[in-house]
């Protein structure tokens, strides 16, 4: 049985590592094609893997580092030095070349390195000349081995800040350009001013890998290779298969970041046929004293407007976000810099609009405050993740076809009992007007069923729900987005059912304005589902 390693993918084996590894395989092979030309006496291109927390950034590095000694060729003249991923003792640039020699005999299993440390920490007072001595070390390494190391560094931005001295930040970036005898693979949490800054020494010095999150077939593919018990037998990836409404649900709201989608699959195991929300608390409660850290090590006035800008969920002028934290504009405008400096929050620019609105980054960090701190977001959260679950619950709502029955003179009964059973029924007929005819049937049934739909009522039939929902999709395909949009409106569905009223409006050539990033992902998901059913 492959073990599974969520925080600490260094412990696994490299066969473990490499079973486990089911996602980036394209940026891996990127990596490995800039390490493949590289020159041997010109300074190396170095690279930095950027991704939120729990994205796979040390299991790709390690990866990476494994693939360089599965091949003989590379291995032949590189050789793999991870760091640990904490480097909490690196406080300056004597520190981090010593830290280096320390993996070095790690890494090959020669204390030789190791000893070069300890005898400049013991022997060596002036710290520059103990960066230099340490630094000359590594070379000497690679002239004696033939090999160059590739120091992976973890949490660089960190390390960066870190430096008691920024002199020495610059004094690193000219070691690295003016000797190519090692190279540097650095991760971050986000592009930081170190990278970013125009004025910064590491400005476009780094070939930067951005990981994005899991997709659809990649967490499929995940579920496949969940592990099953001592046994390996098959019923886990068999039962998680069938919680596509959960998986998809949350695999959107995390950004499909790998590490919560493993926990994710874990907690669906556990509790089979539960709710979406019931699973995205569990995880923000797994993760909450992350969030509670990274909140408070802000200063007093940016963890206000922090706050702020997460409860209003929705991108903010500067001005509005001075309003709820109780500043004025210049002092706001000021947070909200430094916010976007370390990577709390980013700036956001609405079509038509030239106005600079901000949102949080850490798309879950944001859910985090709307379910402790906010009453009305938790509740406009609660119903996004319903009808998320909803939505996607059924892989077959995407593409199908409803066929309805003649709908005239349909009481309440026969009109729930039709809604029902809409999305056991598939349409083989690709005909415009056939579907157009099925769309006003569908129309007429719902608007005779709206008191067994009423859609703000908690007891409300999932199934009926899903049916609602794939009807309301069809009419709209067929150009009845105006009777779906007064349906949606006399039901209670504007609220209920958020994302599809926005794309309806959007496809009636309404403009939605600003929308939490969650919500207006789907609604674009929906308008391209629209434009792809009508090109049918």
């Amino acid at each position: 049985m492959t073990r599974r390693r969520l925080y600490n993918p260094a412990h696994l084996t490299p066969e473990e590592l490499k079973d486990s590894f089911i996602a980036r395989h394209d940026i891996l092979e990127r990596m490995l094609e800039v390490l493949n030309v590289q020159e041997r006496d010109s300074p190396c291109q170095h690279m930095l893997l950027v991704g939120p927390r729990g994205m796979g950034k040390t299991t790709l590095g390690l990866r990476f580092l494994h693939a360089v000694t599965e091949s003989p060729c590379l291995a032949a003249n590189w050789q793999p030095v991870p760091f640990h991923e904490e480097s909490y003792c690196i406080g300056d640039l004597a520190d981090f070349w010593l830290s280096a020699l320390s993996h070095l005999a790690h890494a090959t299993a020669d204390p030789r390195w190791s000893r070069r440390a300890d005898a400049l920490l013991r022997d060596e007072r002036d710290q520059r000349r103990q960066a230099a001595y340490a630094r000359a070390a590594l070379s000497d390494f690679q002239r004696d081995s033939g090999k160059r190391p590739i120091l992976f560094v973890e949490n660089l931005d960190a390390v960066f800040e870190q430096f008691r001295d920024e002199r020495e930040i610059h004094e690193l970036r000219a070691s690295l350009i003016e000797r190519p005898d090692l190279l540097l693979i650095g991760s971050a949490n986000a592009f930081f001013d170190g990278i970013s800054g125009h004025d910064q020494p590491f400005y476009e010095f780094f070939r930067v890998f951005v990981l994005e999150g899991l997709t659809m077939e990649e967490t499929r593919r995940m579920v496949a290779a969940f592990p099953n018990g001592p046994d390996d037998r098959r019923e886990c990836p068999a039962s998680l298969a069938r919680e596509h409404g959960r998986l998809e649900t949350i695999r959107r709201l995390s950004g499909g970041n790998s590490r919560l989608m493993v926990l994710t699959c874990q907690i669906l195991v556990e509790a089979p046929l539960g709710e979406a929300f019931e699973v995205l608390e569990r995880l923000i409660d797994e993760q909450t004293p992350y969030f509670k850290a990274r909140i408070e090590e802000l200063p007093a006035q940016a963890r206000r407007v922090f706050y702020g800008l997460a409860e209003g969920w929705t991108p903010m002028l500067a001005r509005e976000v001075a309003g709820t934290a109780k500043l004025d504009s210049s002092h706001a405008s000021a947070q909200l810099r430094l916010l976007a400096a370390r990577g709390y929050v980013r700036d956001v620019r609405l079509p038509r609009e030239s106005r600079i609105r901000y949102e949080v980054v850490d798309r879950l960090c944001n859910i985090y405050v709307l379910l402790r701190f906010s009453r009305d977001g938790r509740e406009r959260l609660g119903r996004l993740v319903a009808f998320l679950q909803d939505l996607f619950g059924r892989e077959a709502l995407r593409t199908m076809y409803l066929a309805a029955p003649d709908s005239k003179g349909a009481s309440v009964e026969e009109a729930t009992g039709w809604l029902s059973v809409l999305t056991r029924h598939m349409a083989s007929d690709n005909d415009f007007e056939q579907r157009e005819t099925w769309s006003l049937g569908a129309i007429d049934v719902v608007n005779r069923s709206e008191e067994a739909v009423r859609l703000d009522k908690d007891d409300g039939d999932n199934e009926l729900r899903t049916g609602l929902i794939a009807s309301l999709i069809s009419a709209v395909v067929a150009d009845h987005g105006r009777a779906a949009k007064e349906l949606m409106e006399r039901t209670g569905a504007d609220r209920t059912m958020e994302p599809l009223w926005h794309a309806v409006r959007a496809d009636l050539g309404e403009e939605p304005g600003p929308l939490p990033a969650e919500i207006a992902d789907v609604t674009n998901g929906l308008l391209e589902e629209f434009a792809r059913r009508r090109g049918q």
